[in-house]
């Protein structure tokens, strides 16, 4: 599936609950997103339609369907792609309905998270696999199979990983000195 199919694929027939599992460090995407590449340059962000509209397909989407996301990170310094992520996105789509966790780890999770990003819907109905390469662009996502397995994956990962909230004030914590 490329981007467009793999969005229809989480999106129909309407989920009631769709948890990523997000393990990578850095996204190609990011090389070409404006709002990262103003804060790397000046520490600002400024929302625009396009930022606009996706925090309002999150708020769309949690209407119908719980958002969860566990975001998998690497014990140790944050690069700039997930201090962006962590500290300016998150909290703009917590804001907007999404729920979202943070698993510290010093690279011992389990081996579906250490294969690359994937969605459970509806409680592992349906599992789609991320694939990218390695320079973390995109390139296709694939129907898992054994569902069930990934599922329990993910929420063994869900279970395990602590609420944003509470990172980001521990966080905020070790970086206050």
């Amino acid at each position: 599936m490329d981007l467009k199919e793999l969005g229809a694929y989480l999106r129909n027939p309407t989920p009631d609950d769709r948890l990523r599992v997000e393990t990578r460090d850095w996204y190609k995407s990011a090389a070409d997103d404006p709002h990262f590449q103003r804060w790397l340059n000046d520490g600002t962000v400024e929302g625009d339609e396009a930022w606009q509209a996706w925090l309002d397909s999150i708020a769309a989407n949690t209407e119908t369907t719980e958002i969860r996301r566990v975001r998998v990170i690497p014990r140790g310094p944050l690069n700039k792609y997930l201090e962006f992520e962590l500290l300016v996105q998150f909290p703009l789509n917590i804001q907007h309905g999404e729920q979202i966790r943070v698993l510290t780890s010093d690279g011992q999770w389990p081996e579906r998270a250490r294969l690359s990003d994937f969605f459970v819907i509806d409680g592992g109905e349906r599992v789609a696999v991320s694939f990218y390469d390695d320079q973390g662009k995109f390139i296709e996502a694939q129907v898992a199979d054994l569902p069930e397995e990934w599922a329990k994956e993910a929420q063994a990962l869900w279970g395990e990983a602590v609420d944003y909230g509470v990172w980001r004030a521990e966080y905020d914590q070790r970086h206050a000195a």
